[in-house]
């Protein structure tokens, strides 16, 4: 039994069937793209924790109220950042829904998944049949899968820059791993998530060596896919994602990190990830409201770096293919 609050009114919500059809009701009715909401990771075990906050930039200088619910477990805290504790939560995928209020009234909800299961295995760093990670030379992505994610270095690391590629491709590396944590099925409906490779012949510990990475990385194919949506013009890395392979794509969208500060990388990677992962499908409402909300996010994580805030408009973005016709 839980207690949720929506618009002023308490509801009482009794068991799971009716957990399910209040938080699909509040998903289809409310969700904003004025409100972002995000998990510190996509699984959790029964006795376990997990830490939720949402995202929301004020419309004025009042404070803005909060009002969670969970459809199973407890809530500590209040306010933006509250602790899931997943006491009595069967396996399964569990919901929290954020219901956001200021001065000038309701502003909107945010939903969010998590993946309860009884034990978490270790995070496997090195490639996975049904996901990929390592597209070789002669390789093509496997095809089925509902977004494409691609880690693009368009050139080398410069000494300036070698900070900000490898937090990238450590951060890639596992958030990938913790996707696949989450959802384990293989095969389409699920992410896929690629590095394209000269070489495939991985080290024995691949992720303690990014130099090794950094030497067989194709940049040339990297940059002739970024280049099919966008002059790769900056040194990157940029995180892609299609619906289909990038090849076949006719829109992508591109997260454009050369700008990034260094300790906001891990951040942008893994909550762009973890948004684009619960989504059920990729269609034009999702993936603006990914876009915006992740926007959202980055533009209060970055506060303090007016760079950062003055241009998350054209970091983060959906393109066309060049010359392809621009949807409406």
């Amino acid at each position: 039994m839980t207690w949720a609050r929506l618009g002023g009114t308490v509801l009482l919500v009794v068991g799971v069937a009716g957990c399910v059809h209040i938080f699909e009701q509040l998903e289809r009715e409310l969700e904003s793209d004025a409100v972002a909401c995000t998990s510190e990771d996509l699984v959790a075990v029964p006795a376990g924790q997990v830490g939720l906050q949402a995202w929301y930039l004020p419309r004025g200088p009042g404070q803005p109220s909060y009002s969670w619910s969970v459809s199973a477990g407890s809530l500590d805290g209040d306010g933006p950042e509250v602790v899931w504790r997943m006491e009595g939560a069967p396996p399964g995928t569990e919901r929290a829904v954020v219901s956001v209020s200021d001065d000038e009234g309701f502003v909107g909800t945010c939903s969010l998944e998590v993946t309860v299961r009884p034990f978490l295995p270790t995070a496997v760093l090195g490639p996975l049949p049904d996901r990929g990670i390592l597209l070789g030379p002669d390789e093509e992505e496997e095809e089925g899968f509902r977004l494409y994610t691609y880690l693009v270095f368009p050139q080398p690391p410069s000494a300036a820059a070698r900070n900000r590629f490898e937090t990238a491709l450590q951060v890639f590396l596992r958030v990938r791993g913790n996707v696949d944590r989450a959802r384990p099925q293989p095969g389409g409906g699920e992410l896929a998530f690629y590095l394209p490779l000269t070489d495939v012949d991985l080290p024995e510990v691949p992720g303690s060596d990014p130099d090794w990475f950094f030497s067989n990385y194709d940049y040339l194919r990297a940059r002739a896919a970024l280049n099919a949506f966008e002059p790769a013009e900056r040194s990157g890395p940029y995180l892609v994602s299609t619906p289909v392979p990038i090849g076949q794509a006719e829109e992508a969208v591109v997260n454009d990190l050369t700008r990034a500060p260094d300790h906001l990388i891990e951040a942008w990677i893994r909550y762009y990830v973890y948004m684009a992962a619960r989504e059920p499908s990729w269609g034009d409402r999702l993936r603006r409201t990914v876009v915006l909300r992740l926007r959202t996010v980055i533009a209060i994580m970055a506060e303090g770096v007016p760079e950062v805030v003055e241009g998350v408009d054209t970091a983060i973005r959906t393109v066309s293919r060049l010359g392809a016709e621009t949807p409406p």
